[in-house]
């Protein structure tokens, strides 16, 4: 029997409570036995962005503080990869790598609208499985996906982890915009202050 995994992949450059709605949702679903959160290896796009190790610990320490923890993996897979983190690239990695597990990918439905424009994006339309997580203003195309297996109503495009690393400079609260093991971890590692 093919184990199933939610591949839920991102920055997480700091995870946010949209990112953890998101989580909880996934980890809601019976037809699935784990959820792996997947930090992207360094991107060019992002030049922000926290050092691997860093990112890896502050998820661990946000997956040690949940009570389901037993379901939710902190992967650091698309980072072994390296650079050029795309797509493409970790879908047909995971699936090489692990011939045993059936894997479903969270995007928003901001993401999917543009996947056809990426690297090996129509194949991958035609192939993954995909949970779709609402946008505002932006939704699925007329023609449904092939592999939609859940679609996540809940649009949590207000939070942002850049609004999150602007009010740390700010020296505004983020209380409200964060669980409070990463709240913790932030603070504890004087991350983000400059």
């Amino acid at each position: 029997m093919m184990k199933k995994v939610i591949v839920y992949g991102g920055s997480f450059n700091p995870l946010h409570k949209g990112h953890e709605a998101i989580i909880t949702h996934c980890l809601s679903l019976a037809d699935f036995d784990e959820v792996w959160i997947m930090p992207s290896a360094k991107r060019a796009d992002k030049p922000q962005l926290l050092d691997d190790e860093v990112r890896l610990a502050m998820l661990s320490a946000y997956v040690a503080a949940r009570s389901d923890a037993c379901r939710l993996i902190v992967s650091d897979f698309e980072i072994r990869l390296g650079m050029p983190s795309e797509t493409i690239r970790t879908y047909e990695a995971l699936i090489s790598a692990y011939p045993d597990t059936e894997f479903t990918f969270v995007f928003g439905t901001d993401s999917l609208a543009d996947m056809p424009n990426w690297r090996g994006g129509e194949y991958l339309e035609e192939v993954m499985n995909i949970i779709a997580v609402e946008r505002t203003g932006s939704q699925l195309a007329c023609n449904p996906l092939k592999h939609l297996c859940a679609y996540i109503a809940e649009d949590v495009s207000g939070l942002s982890s850049t609004l999150v690393r602007q009010n740390i400079r700010q020296g505004l609260q983020i209380t409200d915009s964060v669980p409070s093991s990463i709240e913790g971890f932030i603070f504890e590692h004087q991350l983000y202050v400059a």
